[in-house]
């Protein structure tokens, strides 16, 4: 669980750091590549999001 509880941190963490710091940000717009690339780390998010309820539910029922 605690491993993804981490998981999840990392990439929330990935999605943060693109749109709140703006030398990344501005790296991936000049590379063309940021609107992709912010939504693969929002897709990993939601992936990890639904891992985490999953193993949470799995505990709580058992």
């Amino acid at each position: 669980m605690r491993e993804l509880e981490s998981k999840l941190r990392a990439e929330q963490l990935d999605v943060e750091n693109l749109t709140h710091h703006k030398v990344i940000k501005t790296f991936y717009q000049l590379l063309g590549n940021y609107q992709a690339k912010i939504k693969k780390e929002e897709n990993e998010v939601l992936e990890a999001k639904l891992r985490y309820a999953q193993a949470k539910r799995q505990l709580e029922e058992s």
